[in-house]
């Protein structure tokens, strides 16, 4: 039988979910010969999650949601020594919570034991070529196969070639910006680049910035303390800068709930159905997909409001009347439920959440900030079961496969995709995508200390002299001067990735650009769309580098509602063992 050769391009998560799956097939078909290339210049497994990075920067997917290992998900056995990341821990600490946050170095210690495993379970009609190396050129053959050039110029014909290269990030130095700004990644660097007692802007308030702020006042030994009323006091070292933190929005992340339901895969949701989209048009966001997420936020809130009211039966009770209803009187009915408590619940503007205007009062911004983050922290401590808010907002994570039918593909006009991946998308990053709650605790700490700073939070306006080498940032009256700016959003892999620019440069792959907004087009099977618009047959970009045409690619390969990679992967694979055997049929 012909000999299959798959290079993988990246040996992070991504890329071991594609070795789970060749792993799988190899042991499934012994007579059919399998050769893997893969390609990742730092060690295999762990990604951007390096085991030796400090035990400060945490994961943000609990701990009992990763597991790397697919065949679970598809009824499969599991292969011999393969364990979920919680029974791995397991294993060394039998005190593990299964709702916690663990660190990302612990994370990266599992993703190198799930390689070793990956290596240890290959068959005999299975080899693995595993080079630390990156890939700088894919060029077709005349033959249906890819020439993959690595950075020694060493070559490697493929037949199929996976591209899971993230945000193709990984080892670019701290201060390797054009516009003078910091990067985040590595945060260790920034220790020799950012000065004691100085004063730092932080240009973002989502995850990233929690890893800079953690490394800046944590990471410089500062500590934690509980201060006997239920909060928590910061002890600092002395050596930590003054950090004002501020985004375009003006609205910082939100935690995620102390105990979560997990209920992806098991609610079923009432409006949130890929049937109830128009079918015969291209779809407009406000019109078309906002009034269903809206109405299933709204039940699911008047829901749980019931529940915790009048015990469990009211769920089911209520759940039926809605059944019944039309989406847009969901509200009314919620609001009758649920009463004075949805006064201030409103999933439209949540969602639909704009830059906020710079000039705004500056103590106004930092109180809306303070109170933000104490509301959040009380309804995060709840849990999701106990906090109808927080039960309502985990509905964007529940109808993620929702959303991805009505995004994905250019099923949204342009101006909706535009409004979608600019406003929307980065809302409700802000408001699932989040941190424990351990940080908003620590967030409301700092600003108590006044190491923290939020007067400046609403989208200032930065400018830099470049003589002297400082930032002068202005909103609401206040001005502030910064030694330092880190530029805490991480890019899109599509801008960050040499090897992504150099396929759109050559014509192998399409950029789409929308008014702030630009992406590579691939189609709904993970093929990317040359210059032409013809699907490339043999290569599978997954992941990051996918945002754009394709919605949420941020997550860690899982079971349930983080499996979808694994499906992507299996359909690519079946696609190439049917092309090779369609291939020897006719040799034959």
């Amino acid at each position: 039988m012909t000999e299959l050769t798959v290079g993988i391009i990246g040996g992070g998560p991504w890329g071991m979910a594609v070795l789970d799956r060749l792993v799988t097939l190899a042991r499934r078909k012994r007579a059919r010969p399998i050769r893997i290339v893969l390609f990742d210049p730092a060690p295999f497994g762990p990604g951007v999650h390096d085991p030796d990075q400090p035990g400060h920067l945490l994961l943000n997917t609990v701990t009992n949601q990763v597991d790397s290992f697919s065949a679970r998900h598809f009824g499969e056995v599991p292969l011999p020594g393969a364990l979920p990341f919680l029974d791995w821990m397991r294993q060394s600490d039998g005190n593990v919570s299964t709702s916690g946050f663990l660190p990302r170095r612990t994370f990266g210690a599992y993703m190198r034991f799930v390689f070793n495993t990956l290596k240890e379970n290959l068959p005999e009609n299975a080899d693995l070529l595993a080079l630390n190396l990156a890939v700088t050129d894919v060029q077709p053959r005349h033959d249906a196969r890819y020439r993959l050039t690595d950075s020694d110029g060493g070559q490697h014909d493929v037949d199929h070639v996976f591209i899971c290269t993230g945000h193709g990030q990984r080892g670019v130095p701290v201060t390797d910006r054009r516009d003078g700004a910091l990067s985040p990644y590595p945060c260790d660097a920034l220790h020799s680049a950012i000065a004691p007692r100085s004063i730092v802007g932080v240009q973002g308030m989502g995850l990233t910035a929690v890893d800079v702020v953690a490394t800046l006042t944590e990471g410089r030994g500062g500590r934690f303390a509980e201060a006997g009323d239920g909060s928590l006091r910061y002890d600092p070292s002395g050596t930590e800068p003054v950090i004002y933190c501020f985004s375009r929005s003006g609205t910082p992340f939100s935690c995620r709930p102390s105990e979560t339901l997990d209920l992806s895969g098991r609610y079923t949701p009432i409006f949130c159905s890929a049937e109830a989209l128009p079918q015969d048009r291209a779809l407009d966001f406000e019109a078309d997909v906002l009034p269903l997420l809206c109405a299933e936020m709204w039940a699911a809130f008047a829901m749980r409001h019931a529940a915790l009211r009048d015990g469990p039966e009211a769920w089911d009770g209520l759940r039926a009347r809605f059944v019944e209803i039309a989406p847009e009187s969901v509200e009314q009915l919620a609001r009758e439920m649920a009463g004075t408590e949805c006064e201030t619940f409103d999933p439209r503007g949540l969602l639909l959440t704009s830059p906020q205007r710079t000039g705004l009062d500056a103590r106004d911004a930092s109180d809306r900030v303070m109170a933000h983050l104490h509301r959040d922290v009380t309804e995060a401590t709840k849990g999701e079961e106990a906090s109808p808010y927080k039960h309502a907002i985990e509905m964007l994570r529940v109808n993620r496969d929702f959303i991805r039918a009505a995004v994905n593909h250019g099923r949204l006009t342009p101006q909706s995709r535009q409004l979608f991946f600019n406003r929307v998308a980065p809302a409700i990053a802000q408001l699932i995508v989040g941190p424990p709650l351990s940080r908003g605790r620590e967030w409301l700490a700092l600003a108590r200390a006044g190491v923290l700073r939020f007067e400046l939070s609403r989208a200032p306006d930065i400018q830099r002299d470049s003589w002297y080498g400082h930032w002068t940032a202005r909103s609401g009256g206040r001005m502030a001067r910064f030694d330092s700016l880190v530029c805490a959003r991480v890019g899109h892999g599509l801008e960050t990735d040499p090897l992504l620019t150099t396929m759109v440069a050559q014509g192998l792959c399409s950029r789409i650009s929308l008014p702030g907004l630009s992406y590579l087009s691939v189609d709904a099977d993970a093929r990317p769309l040359d210059s032409t618009g013809l699907p490339l047959e043999g290569i599978s970009v997954l992941g990051v580098p996918s945002e754009g045409s394709t919605y949420f690619n941020h997550y860690l390969p899982s079971p349930r509602s983080r499996a979808h990679v694994f499906e992507q992967i299996n359909r690519a694979l079946t696609a190439l063992t049917e092309r090779a055997d369609s291939r020897q049929g006719i040799a034959a």
